[in-house]
């Protein structure tokens, strides 16, 4: 019962794009393909908490004046939003991969009922890097209601989280090794200079090809 009840996310932004069914959807596809429809639903059902993500996303980007969560003469629905001092809505199809993505991983930590486990395949791939603070904190806050996992190969997000946080993976003589970064007095004193993903890339924590 508790692995049936595991998320795991490896969003196709092609698929997140598209206009979507409108079903009475509560959770976000691995893929992302039923963003719209989800976000839907929560326009419809939940709106407190379709105001919240709206909120988090104007946090994250402030450009952004508006959610959208529009309907199609065909009975389809599609994610979009208003941005500041552009004229019009900025439909799914339109909106950088970054955007769209962004927008699957909160509907995936903010859904109502939270999984048991969500795992995130790299979610900070086509964001800006400096939303990658932005990224951790989502990240972190989500973490206050189920076990979340993320891969990641980006030195910038990894340098909003803590050590213990964070596993390093190394392939050993045809094997796959995952262990947590060493503690020692000399991490701790590169750390009041450096960020932990600086360290990372130079080669010092491992987990390099």
């Amino acid at each position: 019962d508790q692995i049936g009840g595991w998320a795991f996310y490896d969003f196709i932004h092609s698929y997140m794009r598209r206009r979507q069914r409108v079903a009475r959807d509560t959770l976000v596809n691995g893929d992302g393909s039923n963003v719209a429809t989800v976000l839907h639903w929560i326009y419809s059902e939940e709106r407190a908490l379709f105001d919240q993500i709206e909120e988090e996303i104007k946090a994250g980007i402030p450009e952004v004046e508006e959610l959208l969560s529009r309907l199609t003469p065909q009975g389809e629905t599609y994610i979009g939003w208003k941005e500041k001092g552009i004229p019009g809505p900025i439909p799914a199809w339109n909106m950088s991969e970054g955007s769209v993505r962004l927008v699957g991983v909160l509907l995936a930590l903010r859904v109502p009922t939270a999984p048991n486990l969500v795992a995130f395949e790299t979610p900070e791939i086509h964001l800006h890097p400096y939303l990658m603070e932005y990224l951790a904190d989502l990240l972190k806050a989500g973490s206050q209601r189920t076990q979340i996992i993320a891969t990641t190969h980006s030195a910038h997000l990894l340098n909003y989280v803590s050590p213990e946080n964070v596993l390093i993976v190394n392939k050993e003589n045809g094997e796959t090794r995952v262990e947590p970064v060493e503690d020692s007095e000399h991490l701790r004193e590169a750390l009041k200079k450096l960020g932990l993903g600086d360290l990372w890339q130079a080669g010092h924590l491992g987990g390099v090809p």
